[in-house]
Protein backbone atom coordinates (compact mmCIF):
# COMPACT_ATOMS: atom_id res chain seq x y z
CA UNK A 1 0.00 0.00 0.00
CA UNK A 2 1.47 3.37 -1.09
CA UNK A 3 1.95 5.69 1.70
CA UNK A 4 0.72 9.50 1.58
CA UNK A 5 4.08 10.14 1.71
CA UNK A 6 5.30 8.36 -1.33
CA UNK A 7 1.96 9.45 -3.32
CA UNK A 8 3.22 13.30 -2.47
CA UNK A 9 6.54 12.62 -3.91
CA UNK A 10 5.00 10.39 -7.24
CA UNK A 11 2.60 13.62 -7.33
CA UNK A 12 5.49 16.20 -7.93
CA UNK A 13 7.63 13.62 -9.99
CA UNK A 14 4.64 13.37 -12.08
CA UNK A 15 4.04 17.51 -12.09
CA UNK A 16 7.33 18.02 -12.86
CA UNK A 17 7.23 15.99 -16.17
CA UNK A 18 3.88 17.30 -17.18
CA UNK A 19 5.29 21.09 -16.65
CA UNK A 20 8.32 19.71 -18.86
CA UNK A 21 6.42 18.80 -21.54
CA UNK A 22 4.11 22.39 -21.12
CA UNK A 23 7.05 24.52 -21.00
CA UNK A 24 8.54 22.57 -24.45
CA UNK A 25 5.04 22.79 -26.17
CA UNK A 26 4.51 26.26 -25.18
CA UNK A 27 8.02 27.53 -26.40
CA UNK A 28 7.67 26.08 -29.35
CA UNK A 29 4.18 26.98 -30.18
CA UNK A 30 5.00 30.66 -28.91
CA UNK A 31 7.87 30.69 -31.50
CA UNK A 32 5.74 29.88 -34.20
CA UNK A 33 3.18 32.07 -33.14
CA UNK A 34 5.70 35.15 -33.12
CA UNK A 35 7.12 34.07 -36.84
CA UNK A 36 3.13 34.21 -37.87
CA UNK A 37 2.63 37.44 -36.01
CA UNK A 38 5.96 38.60 -37.49
CA UNK A 39 5.21 37.95 -40.94
CA UNK A 40 1.53 38.00 -41.40
CA UNK A 41 -0.07 40.13 -38.80
CA UNK A 42 2.38 43.20 -38.41
CA UNK A 43 2.76 44.02 -42.56
CA UNK A 44 -1.37 44.16 -42.36
CA UNK A 45 -1.32 46.20 -39.44
CA UNK A 46 1.16 48.53 -41.41
CA UNK A 47 -1.62 48.87 -44.77
CA UNK A 48 -3.98 49.19 -42.66
CA UNK A 49 -2.59 52.17 -40.69
CA UNK A 50 -1.37 53.56 -44.20
CA UNK A 51 -4.72 53.23 -45.30
CA UNK A 52 -6.25 55.19 -42.47
CA UNK A 53 -3.09 57.49 -41.23
CA UNK A 54 -5.25 60.26 -40.59
CA UNK A 55 -7.99 58.64 -38.66
CA UNK A 56 -6.47 56.26 -36.28
CA UNK A 57 -2.42 56.28 -37.12
CA UNK A 58 -1.80 56.73 -33.45
CA UNK A 59 -3.28 54.01 -32.67
CA UNK A 60 -2.35 51.59 -35.69
CA UNK A 61 1.60 52.63 -34.56
CA UNK A 62 1.24 51.72 -31.43
CA UNK A 63 -0.28 48.28 -31.97
CA UNK A 64 2.46 47.74 -34.13
CA UNK A 65 5.17 48.67 -32.08
CA UNK A 66 3.31 46.67 -29.62
CA UNK A 67 3.48 43.80 -32.21
CA UNK A 68 6.84 44.09 -33.83
CA UNK A 69 7.82 44.00 -29.48
CA UNK A 70 6.12 40.62 -28.99
CA UNK A 71 7.31 38.89 -32.26
CA UNK A 72 11.53 39.26 -30.85
CA UNK A 73 10.82 37.55 -27.81
CA UNK A 74 7.66 38.39 -25.79
CA UNK A 75 5.54 35.79 -27.81
CA UNK A 76 7.80 32.95 -26.52
CA UNK A 77 7.84 34.10 -23.42
CA UNK A 78 4.31 34.23 -22.70
CA UNK A 79 3.78 31.31 -24.78
CA UNK A 80 6.17 29.41 -22.35
CA UNK A 81 4.10 30.55 -19.63
CA UNK A 82 0.89 29.30 -21.41
CA UNK A 83 2.53 26.26 -21.71
CA UNK A 84 3.15 25.84 -18.38
CA UNK A 85 -0.66 26.85 -16.88
CA UNK A 86 -1.40 24.62 -19.81
CA UNK A 87 0.14 21.86 -18.29
CA UNK A 88 -0.88 21.70 -14.81
CA UNK A 89 -4.22 22.23 -15.87
CA UNK A 90 -3.99 19.23 -17.50
CA UNK A 91 -2.62 17.55 -14.63
CA UNK A 92 -5.36 19.27 -12.53
CA UNK A 93 -8.52 18.22 -15.25
CA UNK A 94 -7.20 15.01 -17.32
CA UNK A 95 -9.41 12.20 -15.69
CA UNK A 96 -12.17 14.63 -16.12
CA UNK A 97 -12.15 15.16 -19.77
CA UNK A 98 -14.31 12.68 -22.06
CA UNK A 99 -11.77 12.26 -24.66
CA UNK A 100 -8.97 9.89 -25.00
CA UNK A 101 -4.98 10.75 -24.11
CA UNK A 102 -4.84 12.01 -27.37
CA UNK A 103 -7.48 14.26 -27.94
CA UNK A 104 -8.10 15.56 -24.34
CA UNK A 105 -5.46 17.89 -24.81
CA UNK A 106 -7.59 19.24 -28.09
CA UNK A 107 -10.21 19.48 -25.84
CA UNK A 108 -8.08 21.39 -23.46
CA UNK A 109 -6.54 23.99 -26.09
CA UNK A 110 -10.10 24.74 -27.06
CA UNK A 111 -11.76 25.27 -23.86
CA UNK A 112 -9.04 28.04 -24.05
CA UNK A 113 -9.27 29.73 -26.97
CA UNK A 114 -12.86 29.53 -26.38
CA UNK A 115 -12.00 31.58 -22.73
CA UNK A 116 -9.91 34.28 -23.63
CA UNK A 117 -10.26 34.66 -27.09
CA UNK A 118 -13.45 33.45 -28.15
CA UNK A 119 -16.17 34.64 -26.30
CA UNK A 120 -14.28 37.72 -24.81
CA UNK A 121 -13.89 38.99 -28.65
CA UNK A 122 -17.73 38.73 -28.87
CA UNK A 123 -17.86 41.49 -26.70
CA UNK A 124 -14.16 43.73 -28.55
CA UNK A 125 -14.08 42.04 -31.57
CA UNK A 126 -9.99 42.31 -32.61
CA UNK A 127 -9.84 45.29 -34.86
CA UNK A 128 -6.69 47.80 -34.99
CA UNK A 129 -9.22 51.02 -34.74
CA UNK A 130 -11.80 50.53 -31.73
CA UNK A 131 -14.99 49.18 -32.63
CA UNK A 132 -17.13 50.83 -29.75
CA UNK A 133 -15.79 54.57 -29.05
CA UNK A 134 -16.60 56.61 -26.35
CA UNK A 135 -15.22 52.85 -23.41
CA UNK A 136 -12.52 53.97 -20.96
CA UNK A 137 -9.87 51.54 -20.79
CA UNK A 138 -11.25 50.41 -17.23
CA UNK A 139 -14.36 49.34 -19.24
CA UNK A 140 -12.58 47.37 -21.87
CA UNK A 141 -11.00 45.68 -19.26
CA UNK A 142 -13.91 44.55 -17.14
CA UNK A 143 -15.71 43.84 -20.52
CA UNK A 144 -12.80 41.70 -21.69
CA UNK A 145 -12.34 39.61 -17.97
CA UNK A 146 -16.13 39.55 -18.29
CA UNK A 147 -15.71 37.68 -21.25
CA UNK A 148 -13.41 35.19 -20.18
CA UNK A 149 -15.48 34.46 -16.87
CA UNK A 150 -18.29 33.43 -19.55
CA UNK A 151 -15.93 31.76 -21.75
CA UNK A 152 -14.58 29.79 -19.16
CA UNK A 153 -18.29 28.85 -18.02
CA UNK A 154 -19.26 27.99 -21.45
CA UNK A 155 -16.45 25.74 -21.79
CA UNK A 156 -16.45 23.85 -18.58
CA UNK A 157 -20.63 23.73 -19.01
CA UNK A 158 -19.91 21.80 -22.46
CA UNK A 159 -17.09 19.81 -21.31
CA UNK A 160 -19.10 18.52 -18.55
CA UNK A 161 -22.11 17.92 -20.42
CA UNK A 162 -20.04 16.09 -22.80
CA UNK A 163 -18.71 13.58 -20.32
CA UNK A 164 -22.19 13.22 -18.82
CA UNK A 165 -23.54 12.06 -22.44
CA UNK A 166 -20.69 9.80 -23.62
CA UNK A 167 -23.07 6.90 -23.99
CA UNK A 168 -25.45 8.53 -26.55
CA UNK A 169 -25.60 9.00 -30.29
CA UNK A 170 -23.30 10.87 -31.96
CA UNK A 171 -25.52 13.91 -33.34
CA UNK A 172 -27.36 13.79 -29.94
CA UNK A 173 -23.90 14.43 -27.57
CA UNK A 174 -22.43 17.12 -29.94
CA UNK A 175 -25.98 18.73 -29.55
CA UNK A 176 -25.89 18.78 -26.67
CA UNK A 177 -22.29 19.73 -26.19
CA UNK A 178 -22.89 22.65 -28.27
CA UNK A 179 -25.73 24.06 -26.21
CA UNK A 180 -23.79 26.51 -23.63
CA UNK A 181 -22.14 27.94 -27.23
CA UNK A 182 -25.42 28.28 -28.73
CA UNK A 183 -26.47 30.53 -25.35
CA UNK A 184 -23.32 32.40 -25.08
CA UNK A 185 -23.52 33.10 -28.69
CA UNK A 186 -26.61 34.71 -28.64
CA UNK A 187 -26.31 36.28 -25.36
CA UNK A 188 -22.99 37.81 -26.79
CA UNK A 189 -24.97 39.17 -30.08
CA UNK A 190 -27.52 40.60 -28.08
CA UNK A 191 -25.71 42.78 -25.46
CA UNK A 192 -23.13 43.81 -28.77
CA UNK A 193 -26.09 44.96 -30.63
CA UNK A 194 -27.88 46.79 -27.66
CA UNK A 195 -25.50 47.90 -25.39
CA UNK A 196 -22.36 47.87 -27.87
CA UNK A 197 -22.69 49.19 -30.65
CA UNK A 198 -20.15 48.98 -33.32
CA UNK A 199 -18.88 52.55 -34.41
CA UNK A 200 -16.86 51.49 -37.17
CA UNK A 201 -18.30 51.85 -40.59
CA UNK A 202 -16.44 49.45 -42.71
CA UNK A 203 -14.97 47.13 -40.28
CA UNK A 204 -11.87 44.98 -41.55
CA UNK A 205 -12.63 41.72 -41.71
CA UNK A 206 -9.56 40.62 -43.25
CA UNK A 207 -7.49 41.79 -40.02
CA UNK A 208 -10.15 39.79 -37.58
CA UNK A 209 -9.69 37.02 -39.63
CA UNK A 210 -5.57 36.95 -39.77
CA UNK A 211 -5.94 37.27 -35.87
CA UNK A 212 -8.58 34.72 -34.98
CA UNK A 213 -6.38 32.35 -37.81
CA UNK A 214 -3.59 32.77 -35.48
CA UNK A 215 -5.04 32.48 -32.33
CA UNK A 216 -6.55 28.87 -33.81
CA UNK A 217 -3.55 28.10 -35.28
CA UNK A 218 -1.52 28.95 -31.44
CA UNK A 219 -3.96 26.45 -29.54
CA UNK A 220 -3.81 23.61 -32.28
CA UNK A 221 -0.12 23.93 -32.27
CA UNK A 222 0.14 23.75 -28.48
CA UNK A 223 -2.10 21.35 -27.92
CA UNK A 224 -0.35 18.89 -30.59
CA UNK A 225 3.23 19.42 -29.38
CA UNK A 226 2.01 18.64 -25.90
CA UNK A 227 -0.30 15.35 -27.16
CA UNK A 228 2.90 14.13 -28.97
CA UNK A 229 4.93 14.85 -26.21
CA UNK A 230 2.94 12.87 -23.60
CA UNK A 231 2.31 9.91 -26.27
CA UNK A 232 6.07 9.19 -25.40
CA UNK A 233 5.38 8.45 -22.26
CA UNK A 234 6.27 5.29 -20.90
CA UNK A 235 4.11 2.75 -19.24
CA UNK A 236 5.19 3.05 -15.73
CA UNK A 237 4.48 6.82 -16.46
CA UNK A 238 0.96 5.83 -17.44
CA UNK A 239 0.38 3.96 -13.77
CA UNK A 240 2.04 6.84 -12.08
CA UNK A 241 -0.58 9.19 -13.82
CA UNK A 242 -3.68 6.84 -13.14
CA UNK A 243 -2.16 6.42 -9.11
CA UNK A 244 -1.46 10.37 -8.58
CA UNK A 245 -4.06 12.69 -10.62
CA UNK A 246 -6.71 14.29 -8.87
Amino acid sequence: MTSDTELVSLAIKMIKKYCTHGIVAGTASGAAFGVFVLFVVSPQIAAIESAHASGFHSTAESTLAFSTLFTIGGSTVWRLILGLIFSLLYYIFENLLPGSHRSNPFLLAGAGFVTVSGVPWLLLPPSVEPVVEGLSQSTRTLLYFGGIGAGAVTASTSLYLSSRVTNRGTIETIGISATPFAVTLITGFVIRMTMLQPTVSSYNWGYAATVVLGQLLLWLSLAGIFSISMSHRSPDAVAEIAETSP
